[in-house]
């Protein structure tokens, strides 16, 4: 990841997600404008290893995160994939513990970064800070439980869901590999791939973006 300037109106975006779950004023808004940085990834590669410490978060405004885990017998769990607008800030980062998950971050992808030191700091300095994190924490746990809720929809159906949240992710040229798409859909992916093919061919895929 290498640091770059900061876009005025990415933190803008971030600092007005974050008033909209509680708003902490002008002393929030200027300890975020001094400790956050901005990162671009310039080949994709894993940001955190399961079983090891989280020491960063993250605001995604271009691109996406892989949060995923293997199961005992060693089958790829995606969890989720984190795009424009999401805050991965997960409980093994709030609690300082390790985590089972891993977290890869995508080549191109633009990110305000926040430490672990930085974030215990404001909770000193900004009042209800340390309330806004547990608030907007990115719970993966819950994320799985989460997945009976997917279940319940057939297999086309969470194909068309997650391509109408994330029309840049259809082939050609996608940033993300079918492997995972098709793991977080809980799908093979020759299977996701024969599904999308059908809806592309049907019309009911949505144009990329």
């Amino acid at each position: 990841m290498r640091i770059v300037d900061r876009n005025d109106n990415t933190l803008a975006k971030l600092l007005d997600i974050l008033k909209n779950v509680s708003d902490l004023g002008k002393p929030f808004e200027n300890y975020i404008k001094k400790v956050m940085v901005a990162k671009q990834c310039l080949k994709t590669h894993i940001l955190h290893k399961e079983g090891s410490i989280t020491e960063r978060a993250y605001y995604v405004s271009y691109g996406f995160i892989l949060a995923y885990y293997f199961t005992k017998s060693g089958n790829l769990r995606v969890v989720k994939i984190l795009g424009p607008g999401s805050i991965v800030a997960g409980h093994g980062f709030l609690n300082h513990k390790k985590s089972k998950y891993n977290l890869m971050v995508f080549k191109d992808t633009y990110v305000l970064e926040i430490t672990y030191e930085q974030m215990q700091s404001g909770y000193v300095e900004v009042p209800g800070m340390q309330e806004l994190a547990m608030l907007t924490k990115e719970g993966f746990e819950d994320e799985e439980l989460a997945q009976d809720e997917v279940l319940s929809k057939s297999a086309e159906e969470r194909v068309i869901d997650f391509y109408t949240k994330y029309p840049m992710l259809i082939p050609p040229g996608a940033m993300i590999k079918d492997l995972f798409v098709a793991s977080l859909l809980r799908i093979s992916p020759d299977h996701l791939r024969h599904i999308r093919a059908s809806l592309i061919k049907k019309g009911l895929l949505p144009l990329k973006k």
